[in-house]
């Protein structure tokens, strides 16, 4: 996130967020954010269908950038 937004873009989205992620843009967050995330070492719960919500953020990157940020 530190590398895509400011601390300013994010924190002005928190309390936007919708509870349901639409996964519209999931197709380059995984290509720009989950690809390069270092906990996906130990695997990614989301990616592995593991009925569990995408991670906090994603679901950040997602609202700001269908929200044009």
């Amino acid at each position: 996130l530190k590398e895509l937004f400011s601390a300013e873009d994010i924190e002005s989205v928190l309390n936007e967020i919708p509870e349901n992620p639409s996964f519209t843009e999931d197709e380059f967050i995984q290509e720009l954010v989950c690809s390069k995330c270092e906990f996906l070492v130990d695997g990614c719960d989301y990616r592995e269908g593991l009925d569990s919500p995408p991670c906090g953020g994603y679901v950040i990157i997602e609202h700001i950038m269908r929200n044009g940020g």
